[in-house]
């Protein structure tokens, strides 16, 4: 019973603590002087964020993440397939929002 209590609480202190650099990251990158934004306006700071993600940077990360999900899910069979069509999905998303956002305007 004691081993378990231990375990337990060892993992709710990982949680915590991962928990809490997910807040830091993201108020880091909220932050104008470190997301590079261009000014302190909020459309300047999401069009950065937008361009890193968009950028070298996030075609790498993207592309390791579709390998990863499909290797865990086709190689391994540790993930179900629905969580790499939703990685795959999102993905798409990020990369297609230019032209689906001037697909949706162009008709109004």
């Amino acid at each position: 019973m004691k081993k378990q209590i231990k375990k337990a609480r060892k993992n709710s202190d990982r949680a915590s603590k991962l928990k809490g650099c997910i807040w830091l990251g993201t108020y880091l990158l909220l932050i104008p002087s470190a997301a590079h934004a261009d000014g302190n306006t909020l459309a300047g700071i999401l069009g950065q964020f937008a361009t890193y993600l968009t950028g070298t940077i996030g075609s790498i990360v993207s592309g390791l993440a579709i390998v990863g999900t499909g290797f865990a899910c086709f190689g391994l069979g540790k993930i179900p397939k629905s969580y790499f069509i939703a990685v795959v999905a999102g993905i798409g998303l990020i990369f297609g929002a230019g032209q689906l956002v001037t697909f949706l305007l162009a008709g109004s």
